[in-house]
């Protein structure tokens, strides 16, 4: 565990903006590959 809450929000906002991101990525490749590639990816 991340001691300084400084430096653990930083953290957590970094994580958050990651998962966000891998998010839109899901989306993106759900609306724009065939079904099969979103599949596999």
């Amino acid at each position: 565990m991340i001691r300084d809450p400084k430096i653990a929000g930083e953290v957590s906002d970094l994580m958050l903006n990651i998962t966000t991101e891998l998010n839109q990525s899901l989306f993106k490749v759900q609306d724009c590959c065939p079904k099969d590639e979103f599949i596999a990816y």
